[in-house]
């Protein structure tokens, strides 16, 4: 059926551009890749000549949203079925994708999940998707819309309130803050049953709209530990760089980074910090003792040669995934307990956690300086991702969820 189909794919990611290139033309596939959304603008002037059937664009981009593409796209004929991917799908943008017949699908996608998407897209090629909704924020009418169970990863209202990297994303939130509120609690409202990630978001949740935690469920984010490599108790006694993962895209990740620039790494001169994760917006002051290494293909490497891993995290919602990842690869961990927020740790026995920047650095140093209490953290670390927060564990309540939800 997709045979000879066209497709653009928008993304700045050149490994996932060449996997999907390669894996979507091995299945008869014509495939075009470009690496922004001015490329993508460029590649749709020809469309009359050479119209695409798909378009799947990344949801950030280095010169703007995969969402900007929008106004373009409505305007095709015949319209093309466009997806957004996104590592941090939002309320307010899942929203305006299904006003203007489009979806957001989070990241990864598998080979398989990539050609079911496709093939859902062709399936709705042609069919507007008519949503209207009332100036207050409270969904009027979404025809075709149907029963639907919500993922919530986040409490997006509570993201739209801490501070933002930049005056633009500031202005922008300013702007939209109470609508996308609303626009929050009405897909709560809506949902036939809702998915919290913590009981943190779920208290919060029914907080603000009460009656959604009677028909919600917990699953919490979880990671495949099996891909982790543990490093070994003797590699400790070697020492290795302090450890942060995060792009700087995410607000929260940005101030926890500007903290390591300004108040932990400079105190620790003797001590290497590896910043894992594109530096759009990067600290103006960065200490010689602090490496950016960007995207990295894999974050094995970092992984196995860090000594200490941190999370200075003051802001944000749902559950830090770097901490499972640091967790799974058997690290040491100082976090603040915001860092920790909706996992099920102890302090002192699978991290430690601290308040101020100082302490960030008094327990940094004392860490890094002890390799066995380096080795027994990152052990008990392990042995709780992988009980409560490896998918395998996870998967078939999850599947429970759905199923119960299926046969109402």
């Amino acid at each position: 059926m997709l045979t000879g189909r066209r497709i653009l794919l928008v993304d700045d990611d050149p490994v996932l551009l060449r996997v999907w290139s390669r894996t979507l033309s091995q299945h008869g596939l014509i495939v075009r890749t470009v690496v922004g959304i001015t490329q993508a603008r460029q590649a749709l002037s020809g469309w009359r000549r050479r119209p695409f059937q798909y378009v799947l664009v990344d949801d950030q981009l280095a010169d703007g949203f995969g969402l900007d593409l929008l106004p373009l796209l409505s305007e095709l004929r015949p319209a093309p079925g466009f997806a957004v991917v996104s590592a941090h799908p939002s309320t307010e943008r899942s929203l305006r994708a299904w006003q203007n017949a489009s979806v957001i699908v989070p990241k990864p996608v598998s080979p398989a999940g990539l050609f079911q998407l496709l093939c859902f897209l062709e399936s709705r090629r042609g069919r507007a998707r008519k949503h209207r909704y009332r100036r207050s924020g409270e969904v009027a009418e979404a025809q075709h819309f149907g029963r639907f169970i919500l993922d919530a990863h986040n409490v997006y209202q509570d993201m739209a309130a801490f501070p933002q990297a930049s005056l633009g994303d500031r202005v922008f939130y300013r702007l939209t803050r109470r609508r996308q509120a609303r626009m929050e609690a009405a897909c709560w409202a809506r949902a036939a049953h809702v998915i919290f990630c913590s009981a943190v978001d779920r208290d919060r949740a029914e907080r603000l709209l009460p009656g959604v935690a009677a028909k919600s469920s917990i699953v919490p984010n979880c990671v495949d530990v099996g891909r982790f490599t543990p490093r070994p108790p003797a590699a400790f006694a070697r020492g290795g760089p302090v450890l942060f993962m995060g792009t700087t895209r995410y607000p929260p990740n940005f101030f926890a980074i500007q903290e390591i620039c300004r108040d932990v790494a400079p105190a620790l001169p003797d001590l290497e910090f590896h910043i894992v994760g594109d530096a759009v917006w990067a600290p103006a002051v960065v200490p010689p003792n602090v490496r950016f290494l960007g995207r990295v293909e894999s974050t094995a490497e970092p992984l196995a040669a860090a000594q200490v891993a941190i999370a200075p995290v003051r802001h944000g919602s749902g559950t830090r995934l770097k901490l499972l990842e640091y967790f799974a690869a058997g690290l040491p961990v100082v976090c603040t307990a915001k860092a920790a927020e909706g996992i099920a740790v102890e302090d002192g026995r699978h991290l430690r956690l601290v308040d101020t920047p100082t302490e960030m650095v008094a327990a940094v140093r004392a860490l890094h300086a002890d390799a066995p209490a380096c080795a027994a953290l990152g052990a008990a670390a392990r042995a709780l991702v992988r009980e409560r927060y490896d998918w395998r564990a996870q998967v078939p309540g999850l599947l429970e969820v759905y199923a119960a939800r299926a046969s109402d």
